[in-house]
């Protein structure tokens, strides 16, 4: 499984590549919705992103909304610290697949995915 993640935090971008490389998928990283932007002609490769919103240099939504601009119709995740209700609707008009709350649990970082790919994908290998 190919994996876009956009995350501004060394540390949860440390947290999550540790998880990812564990379960055996692929991961791409970028920092800023700018360095995102260099992937998005990519986009159509990733099975799921995932990205924060609430940070100050990122608008994870943004970045959602320019992925399903140019055609990107995978899967998505919303990390947030952000849990207000009329937030959450606006992610969930985008079609999100998935969300995850700050701070999260290796265990709840698999779920999500679980969750959002529709398979059973904890504790699995898988390329």
């Amino acid at each position: 499984m190919k994996i876009l993640v956009v995350e501004d935090s060394p540390s949860i971008r440390t947290v999550i590549k540790y998880i990812v490389e564990n379960e055996g998928w692929d991961l791409t990283e970028a920092v800023s919705h700018e360095e995102a932007s260099t992937v998005f002609d990519r986009a159509k490769e990733f099975d799921l992103v995932i990205v924060d919103h609430g940070s100050q240099k990122l608008d994870g939504l943004e970045v959602l909304r320019q992925l399903q601009n140019i055609g990107y119709q995978g899967k998505s995740i919303v990390i947030s610290l952000d849990d207000r209700e009329r937030f959450i609707e606006e992610a969930k008009g985008l079609g999100i697949s998935g969300w995850l709350h700050k701070p999260f649990t290796n265990e709840h970082f698999c779920r999500a995915v679980d969750h959002a790919m529709g398979e059973a994908l904890l504790g699995k290998k898988t390329a």
